[in-house]
């Protein structure tokens, strides 16, 4: 498994988390949780996407990743605002798994290479 490879793998999951968790807790009569979620899940994936293009690019990720996760999550707070006020917080509680599912598929490919 490659570098690009951990993040294709990790945007996948994210998308298909994001669609599980907006159709179970559409289902569930809870659509804010889902929503939430699955916008959380997508912005993880999208700094996912965006950590490998400025690593290729510059090769250094630290120097913008502050105020990339810092615009993400202030996106995703704003909007989840504008859904309803606990929609918030799931939109944080999604990014944050998705930077868990980060770390997972990167261990599982420093462990398997």
């Amino acid at each position: 498994m490659t570098g690009v490879s951990v993040v294709r793998h990790t945007a996948f999951a994210c998308v298909a988390g994001a669609v599980l968790a907006l159709a179970g807790f559409s289902l569930a009569g809870s659509w804010h949780v889902g929503v939430g979620l699955a916008f959380g899940l997508l912005l993880g994936a999208a700094n996912v996407i965006l950590i490998e293009r400025a690593a290729t690019k510059t090769g250094a990720v630290r120097i913008a990743s502050l105020g990339r996760l810092g615009l993400l999550s202030a996106l995703g707070l704003g909007l989840g605002l504008l859904i309803a006020p606990i929609t918030a917080v799931f939109v944080i509680v999604g990014m944050a798994g998705a930077m868990l599912l980060v770390s997972v598929v990167a261990a599982y490919e420093a462990v398997h290479s």
